[in-house]
C-alpha cells in the first residue's frame, strides 16, 4: 500500500502541468468557436466555393454556436458516463491490459506490478511465510492479466518441485539481473534480502520509466493542441482569401 501511494504520489504531481496545458488548449479552441468563428459566418453565404477545410470550420463553428447548450449537455453527459466508466473493476482490468501492451506505457506498468510483487514477497518472507502462501499474496496484489497468469505458473512450477529462480526464468517474468539475484538468494539463503534487493532495482526504473511518459505527454499536448487551433486559423484564413480572390 505504501508502495502504490508513492507512485500514485508522484505521478498525480507530474501530471499537474500537462492537466494544465490540455485544459488551457480547450478552452483556447472554445473561444476560437465561440468569439471568432461566428464574427465570419457571412462568409458561408457571400461565397459558394469555399475551400473545404474553410466550410467546414464556417460550418462546424456556427452549429456549435447555435446549439450551445446542447453541445455542453452533451459533453457533459460523456464525461459523467466516463466517469461511471472507469469506476467498474472489470473496464479499469481491460484499459490497464491493454496500456500494459503498448512499447513504453507498457514497460513502465510491468515494471510497476513485478516492483510491487518482489516488494511484498520479501515482506512475507522475512516474516517466515511459507513460500507458496507468500507468492499467492504477493498475486493478489497485481493487477495486469498477463502478469498474473503468468506468476500462476511459476507457482505451480514451485509447488511442482523447481526452484523459484528457474520458474520465473521459464516464464520470462524478470530481467537477467532479478533471475542471479534470486538464484544467489537461494543459495545463500538469503533469499528475502535478495528479493529486497530486486524490488529496489524495478523500483527505481520504473520511477525513470515515469518519468519518461511523462516527458512524453507534454510534447504530444503541445503538438496536439496547436494542430488543432493551427487547422481552426488555417480554414478562417482560406475563407477570407478565398471571398478576397472571387472579388477581385
Amino acid at each position: 500500500m505504501e508502495y502504490e501511494l508513492g507512485i500514485s504520489s508522484q505521478l498525480k504531481s507530474a501530471l499537474i502541468y500537462p492537466a494544465v496545458l490540455v485544459f488551457s488548449g480547450i478552452l483556447a479552441v472554445l473561444m476560437i468557436f465561440v468569439f471568432v468563428v461566428p464574427k465570419f459566418s457571412n462568409l458561408l453565404v457571400e461565397s459558394d466555393d469555399l475551400p473545404a477545410l474553410a466550410w467546414f470550420v464556417l460550418s462546424a463553428g456556427m452549429m456549435f454556436n447555435e446549439y450551445l447548450y446542447l453541445v455542453f449537455l452533451g459533453l457533459g453527459l460523456l464525461i459523467a458516463a466516463g466517469v461511471q466508466l472507469f469506476r467498474k473493476k472489470h473496464f479499469q482490468t481491460r484499459l490497464r491490459d491493454v496500456l500494459a501492451e503498448l512499447p513504453i506505457v507498457g514497460v513502465w506498468l510491468n515494471e510497476v506490478e513485478i516492483a510491487k510483487w518482489s516488494s511484498v514477497m520479501a515482506a512475507m518472507m522475512h516474516s517466515r511465510v511459507e513460500l507458496i502462501v507468500a507468492m499467492g499474496m504477493a498475486q493478489n496484489s497485481l493487477q495486469i492479466t498477463s502478469r498474473i497468469e503468468k506468476l500462476e505458473q511459476v507457482k505451480r512450477a514451485v509447488r511442482g518441485g523447481e526452484s523459484l529462480s528457474k520458474a520465473l526464468v521459464d516464464n520470462r517474468v524478470l530481467s537477467p539481473t532479478a533471475y542471479n539475484l534470486i538464484k544467489a538468494g537461494e543459495k545463500s539463503g538469503t533469499l528475502p534480502v535478495m528479493l529486497d534487493a530486486v524490488a529496489k532495482v524495478y523500483d527505481v526504473s520504473c520511477k525513470d520509466r515515469m518519468k519518461t511518459v511523462i516527458a512524453l505527454i507534454e510534447p504530444v499536448a503541445i503538438l496536439l493542441i496547436g494542430a488543432v487551433i493551427g487547422v481552426l486559423m488555417l480554414g478562417i484564413i482560406l475563407a477570407i482569401t478565398s471571398v478576397n480572390t472571387l472579388a477581385i
